[in-house]
């Protein structure tokens, strides 16, 4: 059966599907799964190795109140006394606000758990520190005994911060005192702990050593293992807390785009075939400017400009002895006083211009441009004419 389609039709039905195949390839490859190595964001959402949703269903599982945070910290309430905040190797700077907000929560009795560089933008009184992704993951014994060790005589993790200034009084929890990767230390009733990294609560760290149990006893509010309300944050990992924000993290995404690219095919049909119908200008082959346009490029092959010149000349002494009522075989420079004596034209320059195309009509290649200017100072002698004429005619 012969298709009914038009060439038209066939070639816009084959882009579309172009397009649309395209745009399944690109979706493809924009939606691979993220780096399975460990620089993974230790995000609750994450279910690569570096990432920590593992550790968020724990403490869900283990009876705890935990609840992901993607407010700025400015919007925290006034927690009750105990509250763990964990900062998980946050990737954005906090704001003033979000500083204060820290300080109150740690007056009234709140603690941070911090993980990697950064602690001293977020956290009053912090060390200074640096990135240092020098050391491999490796296990390190505790230094202290006490709460956050117990039952934990190690720590495995990949150094990423090192602390510059060891001044500060702190307890050194893991490390040496030379190369600390765990500490703590109180601010007015509240308690900061510091890890390097955030390896131990990780999806990949959390079973390794007795990574588990420092993680739970980093989140306890007492030794016999309290279960505090615990704030994860996500604000400082990207997550806003926006519907768009919601989106990005579902399939809903791709299907909004799918619908956008339906709705933009769908416009481009209905727009083609419901438009106003427009027939095409077509040019006239009798167009003035057509022959000029033809005219012109014969003389430009043929390499004639003289003869432009002549006709100019030609027109302008044609004019002038049917204005002057003078003999057509006049020469040119008692033409040329008589339309000075009676018309007040400069008698020198109008002479000159019909000597010289006098001279130049008979020149076989005479160099365009000389021609062109020739013939304007020619053609403006006509148009002066011809408006005394005119005006000689008005006043009569």
């Amino acid at each position: 059966m012969p298709s009914r389609l038009s060439r038209t039709d066939r070639r816009l039905l084959i882009a579309c599907g172009t397009l649309a195949f395209l745009s399944v390839v690109a979706m493809s490859f924009l939606e691979q799964p993220e780096s399975e190595g460990r620089g993974a964001l230790p995000s609750t959402y994450s279910t690569l190795p570096g990432g920590a949703q593992a550790a968020y269903l724990l403490l869900q599982d283990l009876g705890h109140r935990v609840e992901r945070r993607e407010e700025p910290l400015e919007r925290l309430q006034p927690p009750g006394e105990g509250s763990v905040l964990i900062l998980a190797e946050p990737t954005e700077s906090p704001t003033a606000a979000d500083r204060a907000a820290l300080a109150r929560f740690l007056q009234t009795g709140g603690r941070v758990l911090f993980c990697g560089h950064g602690a001293e933008g977020f956290l009053p009184g912090a060390p200074n520190t640096r990135q240092d992704w020098s050391m491999a993951p490796r296990s390190f014994p505790s230094a202290w005994t006490g709460r956050y060790t117990r039952q934990a005589p190690n720590i495995e993790l990949e150094r990423r911060a090192k602390l510059e200034a060891k001044d500060k009084p702190v307890a050194i929890l893991y490390g040496t005192p030379q190369a600390p990767v765990a500490v703590a230390w109180r601010v007015g009733r509240g308690e900061i702990v510091w890890w390097a990294s955030a390896t131990p609560l990780t999806n990949d760290g959390l079973l390794k050593a007795s990574n588990l149990r420092v993680f739970l006893n980093a989140v306890s509010t007492s030794d016999e293992g309290g279960r505090p309300r615990i704030y994860w944050d996500e604000h400082f990992h990207g997550q806003h807390g926006s519907l768009w924000s919601y989106i990005e993290r579902s399939p809903a995404r791709w299907v909004l785009w799918q619908c956008a690219l339906a709705a933009f095919i769908a416009l481009l049909a209905f727009s083609r075939r419901s438009g106003p119908i427009v027939q095409p200008a077509v040019e006239s082959r009798l167009s003035p400017l057509e022959f000029v346009d033809t005219l012109g490029a014969l003389y430009e092959r043929a390499g004639a400009a003289s003869l432009a010149v002549g006709a100019a000349h030609r027109q302008l002494r044609l004019q002038l002895t049917r204005r002057l009522a003078l003999p057509g075989n006049i020469e040119d420079a008692r033409l040329a006083e008589a339309a000075g004596q009676r018309l007040g034209w400069h008698q020198a320059d109008l002479a000159a211009a019909l000597r010289h195309a006098s001279e130049m009509r008979h020149i076989q290649h005479l160099a365009p441009r000389e021609a062109l200017a020739l013939v304007q100072q020619l053609e403006d002698y006509s148009r002066r004419l011809s408006a005394r004429t005119k005006l000689t005619l008005e006043t009569r």
